[in-house]
């Protein structure tokens, strides 16, 4: 009997404890090291209304902080970035805008991105880039799945998302970023094993992370003193 409380305790320290952290750090730094040029073009200001190119990437990390690409930004959000460009279209401060296809750029390759972005005339170049992590574990609850009553009835299973994402606007002329802006976001969900859904809760956090990006883009370029 002791021998079979030891188990069963040794299995719910185990369930709880498979949760793994985001190393926000890492990421961030993933981020920010981009292979970019710089140039002095002192006198190259962003005038409105500007062709903007735009270039949305998303990378997963795993728990060995290895990156790879796996989620991406959804049609939905990508709308919802649209939409935000049309409001800069009807206020006068764009042009027009295009997406650059982010199947033959790395989250990093600046340098390629602009030079696909200044092939099409872009004045300005808008990109939106994540660092998303999934974490899957199981809590006491599980101990119930081999049960049809656990697997669907009991939280036995947890999803953990976080996403770490940057909004910059870049000058194509000067290469410096006018506008940064940046997203920290968490979602958690518990539900049984058979219930559980790791796209609802990825997709809740990548619209929510790209609101706020947008949000607050919107408010720094009404801020910005362009021609």
């Amino acid at each position: 009997m002791k021998i079979k409380l030891l188990s069963v305790i040794i299995i719910i320290a185990l369930l709880a404890g498979c949760s793994t952290s985001f190393d926000k750090i890492s990421a961030e730094k993933r981020l920010n090291t981009v292979n970019l040029d710089r140039v002095q073009a002192a006198d190259a200001p962003l005038k409105k209304p500007f062709k903007l190119a735009i270039f949305t990437d998303l990378e997963t990390v795993d728990a060995s902080n290895d990156f790879y690409e796996s989620w991406d930004w959804s049609q939905t959000e990508r709308k919802m970035i649209s939409s935000y460009a049309d409001d800069l279209k009807k206020e006068k401060y764009v042009s027009e805008y295009f997406f650059i296809p982010d199947q033959e750029h790395s989250l990093q390759d600046m340098k390629s991105i602009m030079k696909e972005a200044e092939s099409k005339g872009a004045d300005a170049l808008v990109t939106i880039r994540g660092i998303i992590k999934v974490n899957k574990y199981m809590n006491p609850s599980a101990l119930l799945d081999p049960t049809i009553i656990g697997a669907l009835w009991l939280p036995g299973s947890n999803r953990d998302v976080m996403l770490l994402s940057h909004l910059d606007m870049w000058n194509m002329k000067s290469k410096e970023a006018v506008i940064s802006v940046k997203s920290d976001f968490i979602e958690k969900d518990v539900a049984p094993t058979l219930l559980i859904n790791t796209v609802d809760t990825v997709n809740l956090v990548k619209t929510e992370s790209l609101r706020e990006l947008l949000m607050q883009f919107k408010k720094k370029i009404t801020s910005l003193k362009l021609d």
